[in-house]
């Protein structure tokens, strides 16, 4: 008999056998996972070794399917040995099968899936997605009184003082709270590709942003109602801010809860946006979990906002005024014998130049302001005047002595405005007044 066909013959013998309990090769056929396994058990899991299990199972799966698909079965081997051994690549195949033990633990493993020992093995490990027996591993919603921070009152309302930071409002769900503290770093090139993006914040920052910015803007028009579109969107610029949200996720220790695998000089260059990252993330959780309510967060962040709020209220006071500030001075005060009078001190241009106006009452001054245009500037004096309740007491009697034609208000008298010459607006008045008086000259 020839070397060839002895080769085949034995390649042919040890495989039809059955599956035995060790499959004998090289000493190194399980070293690796030998290793892996002596360290395991001896302690807690540890997150390295969920990792491990993760790629073994991933691999596993893909190894079964390439298994199936090219491995050949102890029938093909059986074949291809007692056919001519003239080709030299066929006595390559047989010379190999007879040397690995991995090879015929191949087509062992084909051969128990294909006559139904293994079936029912292989298909619930290529098809499992994760849903049979789902309800064994489902992580079960945490009691409340478990989070180290104080669980507000459901239906409590926002406080107008009390401790700063307010309490956090906490995140029931074990999961999410994990997600919201694992970035990207923590789980990428360790685990595919899908698992990773289930695991690591991302996706609820990308939630909590557009929410954070919703819930904001909602606050603002709240507490700002007269402020305009503009002034609104540069305050909560600064209240969404990658500084500020950093500033608010340090008040919670969300910096020191995170878990990342990213350098100091890489958080340095980032101006540690990852820890805004992390705070819009745990905003977007809450969202996940509250659904279309979102009050709770929303006062929680009015609570959060309150100082900035205070500030931009402060700011807001040369900024914002009453346009009907004018018309309520002349109802308290004004009458068809005296009046107030609105001076303009300062003309501005509308741009970059404030108009300064100053609010008169018999020759007394009662107030002066300043206004990126002559209706703001006045308004704001008038809203000036309306706090001095001396001059107000003062006035509102003589108009009270005054004859009955004297004191009469019928409504339709406007505020005097004068010394309007050489200004912007003083012009268009001047025109306009021309034009109603004389129509017959302006369309001459």
């Amino acid at each position: 008999m020839g070397s060839k066909k002895r080769v085949a013959m034995d390649a042919s013998s040890e495989i039809s056998g059955s599956l035995p309990k060790k499959v004998r090769g090289s000493e190194d056929t399980a070293s690796s996972t030998t290793a892996y396994t002596d360290r395991r058990r001896t302690g807690k899991l540890q997150m390295v070794d969920v990792y491990t299990l993760e790629n073994v199972v991933r691999q596993l799966q893909m190894a079964m399917k390439t298994i199936v698909n090219i491995a050949p079965g102890s029938d093909e081997i059986k074949s291809l040995s007692d056919s001519s051994t003239e080709d030299p690549e066929k006595v390559e195949i047989l010379a190999t099968y007879s040397a690995s033990a991995r090879m015929k633990l191949a087509t062992l493993l084909k051969d128990a899936i294909e006559n139904g020992r293994l079936k029912d093995f292989y298909e619930a490990i290529t098809s499992y997605d994760g849903s049979a027996g789902a309800e064994t591993f489902q992580l079960s919603d945490v009691e409340l009184s478990r989070h180290e921070t104080p669980v507000p009152k459901k239906n409590a309302s926002r406080t107008s003082g009390g401790d700063y930071p307010p309490p956090l409002v906490p995140i029931a769900s074990l999961s999410l709270l994990a997600r919201v503290f694992t970035h990207k770093s923590r789980v990428n090139n360790k685990l595919s590709k899908d698992l990773a993006r289930q695991l690591h914040n991302e996706r609820l920052e990308l939630t909590g942003d557009s929410v954070l910015n919703t819930c904001i803007t909602m606050i603002l028009n709240e507490e700002f109602p007269q402020a305009s579109e503009g002034q609104i969107t540069v305050w909560r610029s600064k209240l969404v801010s990658n500084a500020n949200l950093v500033k608010w996720a340090r008040l919670y220790k969300f910096d020191e809860k995170l878990h990342k695998e990213t350098q100091e000089a890489s958080l340095e260059k980032g101006k540690q946006k990852i820890f805004a990252d992390v705070f819009e993330a745990y905003v977007g959780a809450l969202s996940m979990e509250a659904g279309t309510d979102l009050k709770r967060i929303r006062d929680w962040l009015y609570d959060l906002s309150r100082p900035m709020l205070a500030s931009f209220a402060k700011e807001g006071q040369g900024l914002l005024y009453d346009p009907q500030a004018k018309v309520t001075l002349y109802a308290l005060i004004g009458s068809a014998k005296l009046s107030p009078r609105y001076t303009i001190l300062v003309a501005g241009d509308g741009n970059d130049d404030s108009f300064e106006v100053s609010c008169t009452m018999g020759g007394e001054e009662l107030a002066r302001a300043k206004g990126r245009s002559y209706k703001e500037a006045s308004s704001k004096a008038a809203a000036k005047a309306l706090e001095d309740r001396e001059a107000l007491s003062k006035y509102s009697m003589e108009r009270k002595l005054a004859t009955r034609d004297e004191q009469k208000v019928t409504g339709t008298e406007k505020p005097v405005d004068i010394a309007l010459e050489g200004s912007v607006e003083g012009t268009k008045k001047q025109k306009k007044s021309k034009s109603k008086k004389n129509p017959e000259e302006n369309q001459a």
